[in-house]
């Protein structure tokens, strides 16, 4: 029972150091180089931080997506804009961009993007939706992150 009782101690103890380690690395250090400040947490913002200034990196996306083979569509990507200007327009119209591209990807059926060959033709619709409807000059949109989540068998 002693050997029982020790062993959960020194579990409880283990558990917070760890906590507290985790703690330094993302809330209390307030270095330039900390974890905390080397990604941007905040909502509807920059996810990392990149050199080129015309290029802004989208939240993540997740939807339901329209597919007999594939539940859910997660996609992080980034826009590199022509120019400043566009830059800045993007940001700050930022809400309803992703509106846009929700509404697109959602009305998309996941057996044409699950390709490669699918996943640039979508880059292509986007960049051609984003700049018809906000105007905006894309240079290039890229994907960081693409997951198409099957269905599993049982139809949940």
């Amino acid at each position: 029972m002693n050997k029982f009782l020790t062993m959960s101690l020194w579990s409880i103890v283990i558990v917070a150091v760890l906590v507290l380690v985790a703690l330094k690395f993302t809330v209390l250090d307030t270095k330039e180089q900390s974890l905390g400040k080397a990604f941007n947490l905040q909502p509807g913002k920059v996810s990392i931080q990149s050199s080129d200034p015309n290029e802004v990196s989208l939240d993540g996306i997740v939807i339901h997506i329209r597919s007999d083979a594939y539940k859910i569509l997660k996609a992080d990507f980034g826009l590199k804009m022509k120019n400043a200007k566009d830059q800045k327009a993007l940001k700050e119209n930022m809400p309803a961009v992703r509106s846009a591209i929700l509404q697109h990807i959602s009305s998309t059926d996941a057996t044409k993007i699950h390709t490669p060959k699918g996943k640039e033709a979508l880059k292509g619709e986007l960049i051609d939706l984003l700049e018809e409807k906000f105007g905006f000059e894309i240079e290039t949109l890229f994907f960081k992150n693409f997951i198409l989540a099957p269905r599993d068998e049982g139809g949940i």
